[in-house]
């Protein structure tokens, strides 16, 4: 204390400790040998040759019939390593990979409480905090490299990229994965440690006293408090981030997967996916393959052993699927708040609030793709996207989803000059015979299946080549420009058709952004005539850009490039929220006196009223998150929505009987209604078609934001809980109190969100479950003594 000041100071230190042993790839593959018997993808079903051949080849059979004989088609293990000073050395099987990470934490503050005047009391406050990234103690933290070993920044990797797209430049070089220690310059943590943890807080209460009469009449002769307040807060690294993808990543752990297992397993073409037969592919119990009968064919090329550094998958080592990762620029978030309440009070027992909240998110644990469609690469004058998106416009894909679904080709269609010169021209072998490259491609049933879709990363993968278009012929088109993803397979001596094959990429890039601004009113009641409650009625709204929590995986920005497209409502956004809670004592009989007395005294009645408008209701497209060129669609994702074509003035509450029906393109909306009577069918719209074909999915060229977490709000709810007591005086030392509480005690029916999915039109908007709790009650007795 000095004088009118409050001073506080101290410090804080953590010392975080964190143990993780994991045995898969933070995928499908774990340490355990998988077996998988039948397969109907890929190579297909097993032609059945010298064996019993009854039932092969039907799909109703086959997978038995593979069963009875052994015959196995896929395999996968994970390769487990333990780190050195110079490389990785293959740990022996069913070895577990382990974290040891710490990570220490400091904290020093300084506060003052200053007690300015009789009704203003200012508080100032500073703090400085540093959270140091995790050492593992063994080196077990895998990091993302160039072709040098040198640690690469997702995001300047993307700009790069960007850049060169733009000059219209491919920019794909090799990348690899190297365990700290063995990373250039000599790094001791896997990112950059964040010094710039400042946390200033100000903040002013003020009880106002005005001479002037009506302003006294109004704010109360010291009854109102007036608070306003700032302060930057810095959030943490938790351990999900500072260890599991820093074990997942490829390194310590390779998932060596054999698709389509072929014995004997020598070359390079043992995995390669074929139509095989019954005396070639792998069988349990068969010794003269050259294996002991029991174990599988694990790996088409040899895995090294010690693991160079840095691995170059597909290079110097078995090309992977993909891959997960701590991006070298992670650090701890900060959130910019205010605050300004004006609390009122009307009596000793009575006081009412109102006020405003205000949150301003930065450098929100995101996750990015490194390897993402160069989308605005220019050849011709012309960009992908531009071309990509004239001929969505031909297929009728920006006019709704039901027209992109069903119209039939074009049979004629502009040249795109993009695709003219990337498809080699008009004398290429794929465009010979067609109007244009541009006709060409539209007539391949594969691509065309691409654009309905709007499968940006499967179109450009499956274009995408490493000969310069040496390749192409009639049935197969490619790219007259150098390989530009990593995902596209290329020819190795080593190690087969793999190449460099990293097609999913997610590194966590603290780049989110997110803000909350909310307005508040509260009346509050203590003990007035046995009555004590208190009311909250909040309009609110929740913006980002959709940042995952810290634990998540495998979902990438909708566009890597531009984070800011899939800014939008955040999941948790809710537009008005309304809670009360009552408990109300009888005031009559209290000494319960006589037999009216004890029947009609000792109650207490408190019910709690819940209710709020629906959060973000998520409308998927049917491209498994491709639609900017992210991810590949099978190892990420992403949180895109479907576009609203105008204004949704659909409602949001369910409606009865709707049956749904066939749009003007034929394509059967909202029909999945619940057997049973009419009234069972129940739809969050009256006119699900309408709805329907008021949507479209999002498109590369024409849109810039993805929607957020959705574009309209799921369904409200409401709900009533009651707990009642009676205490009952059996004597003056002796008395029983009987209890019962009723969950949603009108047994109200809050249906659950409807499915809005272009994939699934007949589902579209139609719910059948219910989304609360029904009524359950829980009786209770105590007595006391």
């Amino acid at each position: 204390m000095k004088g009118n000041h409050l001073i506080q100071f101290g410090g804080q230190f953590q010392h975080n400790f964190s143990f993780f042993s994991r045995t898969d790839n933070g995928n499908s593959v774990n340490f355990t040998p998988t077996i998988q018997i039948g397969d109907t993808s890929g190579g297909g079903n097993i032609t059945y040759t010298g064996l019993n051949a009854v039932g092969a080849g039907t799909s109703n059979y086959a997978r038995i019939l593979d069963t009875y004989y052994g015959l196995v088609t896929d395999t996968e293990v994970a390769d487990t390593y333990s780190n050195t000073s110079s490389g990785l050395t293959l740990n022996p099987s069913l070895t577990p990979v382990t974290g040891h990470a710490s990570a220490p934490y400091y904290n020093i503050y300084l506060s003052d409480a200053w007690h300015a005047f009789s009704t203003l009391t200012l508080t100032f406050g500073l703090s400085y905090a540093v959270e140091m990234p995790p050492t593992d103690r063994n080196g077990n933290e895998s990091l993302l490299t160039d072709a040098s070993g040198n640690p690469l920044n997702t995001v300047q990797f993307l700009k790069d990229r960007k850049a060169a797209a733009l000059a219209g430049q491919i920019y794909n070089p090799e990348i690899g994965w190297a365990e700290i220690h063995n990373v250039a310059g000599n790094r001791k943590y896997p990112y950059n440690p964040f010094y710039g943890g400042v946390n200033p807080r100000v903040s002013a209460a003020w009880t106002p006293k005005f001479n002037n009469e009506e302003l006294n009449k109004l704010f109360g002769d010291g009854s109102t408090a007036i608070r306003v307040g700032y302060s930057r807060i810095y959030g943490r690294v938790n351990s999900d981030a500072q260890i599991l993808p820093l074990l997942a990543a490829p390194g310590l752990i390779i998932g060596n997967q054999c698709k389509y297992a072929q014995s004997p397993a020598t070359g390079t073409g043992a995995c390669t996916p074929t139509n095989y037969t019954d005396s070639t592919a792998y069988r349990f119990g068969s010794t003269s393959q050259g294996e002991d009968g029991l174990s599988p064919v694990l790996s088409s090329a040899p895995v090294p052993n010690p693991l160079p550094q840095p691995f170059l998958p597909g290079v110097n080592g078995p090309a992977i699927a993909s891959s997960s990762g701590v991006d070298v620029s992670m650090r701890p978030n900060d959130v910019d708040t205010f605050n300004v309440s004006v609390q009122r009070q009307i009596n000793p027992k009575m006081l009412v609030e109102i006020g405003y909240i205000g949150r301003l998110v930065h450098h929100e644990f995101n996750q990015m793709n490194p390897n993402s469609v160069p989308y605005m690469l220019s050849l011709g004058g012309q960009s992908f996207e531009a071309a990509y998106v004239a001929i969505e416009s031909a297929l009728g894909c920006t006019t709704s989803a039901s027209l992109c679904a069903t119209s039939p080709a074009p049979t004629t269609i502009a040249a795109q000059p993009f695709f003219e010169a990337a498809l080699g021209g008009p004398n290429s072998p794929f465009c010979t015979g067609h109007a244009s490259c541009t006709a060409a491609l539209v007539a391949n049933k594969t691509y065309l299946s691409d654009f309905r879709q709007q499968k940006v990363f499967s179109l450009w993968q499956g274009l995408d080549n490493s000969t310069n278009g040496a390749n192409a012929s009639a049935s197969n088109p490619q790219f007259y420009f150098a390989r530009s993803l990593m995902g596209t397979a290329t020819s190795n001596a080593t190690y087969g058709s793999g190449g460099q094959v990293v097609s999913g990429m997610n590194q966590d890039v603290p780049n989110g952004y997110s803000n909350y601004n909310g307005g508040y009113i509260s009346f509050k009641t203590s003990g007035w005539r046995g009555l004590t409650l208190q009311e909250n009625f909040t309009w609110s709204k929740a913006l980002g850009t959709q940042p995952g929590n810290q634990s998540a995986s495998g979902a990438t920005d909708v566009d890597n490039y531009n984070p800011s497209e899939q800014y939008g409502r955040q999941a948790f956004d809710q537009k008005f929220i309304f809670n009360t809670f009552i408990v109300y004592q009888t005031p009559w009989y209290r000494q319960q006196r006589g037999i009216l007395g004890r029947l009609a005294g000792g109650w207490t009645i408190s019910p709690v009223v819940t209710a709020g408008t629906g959060q973000p209701l998520t409308c998927t497209t049917n491209n498994s998150g491709q639609s900017f060129g992210s991810n590949d669609g099978d190892n990420l994702t992403d949180t895109e929505n479907c576009v609203f074509l105008s204004k949704y003035t659909g409602g949001y509450q369910t409606q009865r009987g709707i049956l749904g029906g066939a749009d003007p393109n034929g394509v059967a909306v909202g029909t999945a209604v619940h057997p049973g009577s009419t009234s069972a069918a129940v739809n969050m719209f009256t006119n699900p078609v309408a709805v329907y074909d008021n949507v479209r999915p999002l498109i590369l060229g024409l849109d810039t934001r993805s929607g957020g977490a959705g574009t309209i709000s799921g369904l409200p709810y409401l709900n009533l809980d009651l707990s009642v007591k009676k205490s009952l005086m059996v004597h003056e030392k002796y008395n029983v109190e009987l209890s019962g509480v009723f969950e949603n005690v009108m047994n109200h029916l809050d249906f659950a969100n409807p499915s809005l999915s272009l994939q699934s039109a007949s589902s579209w908007g139609v719910t059948k479950t219910q989304g609360n709790m029904p009524r359950q009650i829980q009786g209770g007795i105590r007595a006391n003594f």
